[in-house]
Order: C-alpha cells, then structure tokens, then sequence
C-alpha cells in the first residue's frame, strides 16, 4: 500500500480494486470463509503499528504480503525478520 492507513482501516475500497488488492482480498477472504478472526494491517512508513497489533492480538498466524517499506522494495525482508523475533 503506497500510504499510510490507520490499524482500523475499512480496506473495502482497495479490496475492490480487482487489479491492485486482489491477493489480500483473496487471502482474507479465504480466512474468514474458514473461520479464523482476522486482522488486516497495511504498513507504510511505520512498524509500530504491526508491533502494536502483535503484542495486543497476539495472532497465532501472520500473513505477510508486504512487497515494500516506504516506498523501497528490498526492505520487505526487514518487516519479514521482525515478526520472526520472539
């Protein structure tokens, strides 16, 4: 997502996108078709917000597709290795 959003945001707008969101809505609908409590968070500049949905929510599973960081492509891993710390 090329900006920031709010840890509540309501994504039925991008989810609507069919060319942009396609694969979020998929896998978010494929949770919630299964039964599993879902969480979406979209990062932009900011990890506090992922760190902050972890500590609260404490998810079992985290689905991360994120392709880029601020913009920068190659610091995707970066986000990658953060939820990977205990």
């Amino acid at each position: 997502m090329p900006y920031a959003v709010g840890r509540n945001h309501d994504y039925t707008e991008e989810f609507a996108d069919r060319d942009n969101c396609y694969t979020e809505n998929d896998v978010h609908r494929a949770l919630l078709e299964n039964g599993y409590e879902v969480r979406l968070l979209g990062l932009y500049a900011d990890v506090r917000p992922l760190l902050d949905e972890v500590r609260e929510f404490k998810p079992d599973v985290i689905f991360n597709l994120l392709e880029t960081f601020h913009q920068v492509t190659h610091w995707d891993k970066n986000i990658a290795a953060l939820i990977e710390i205990p």
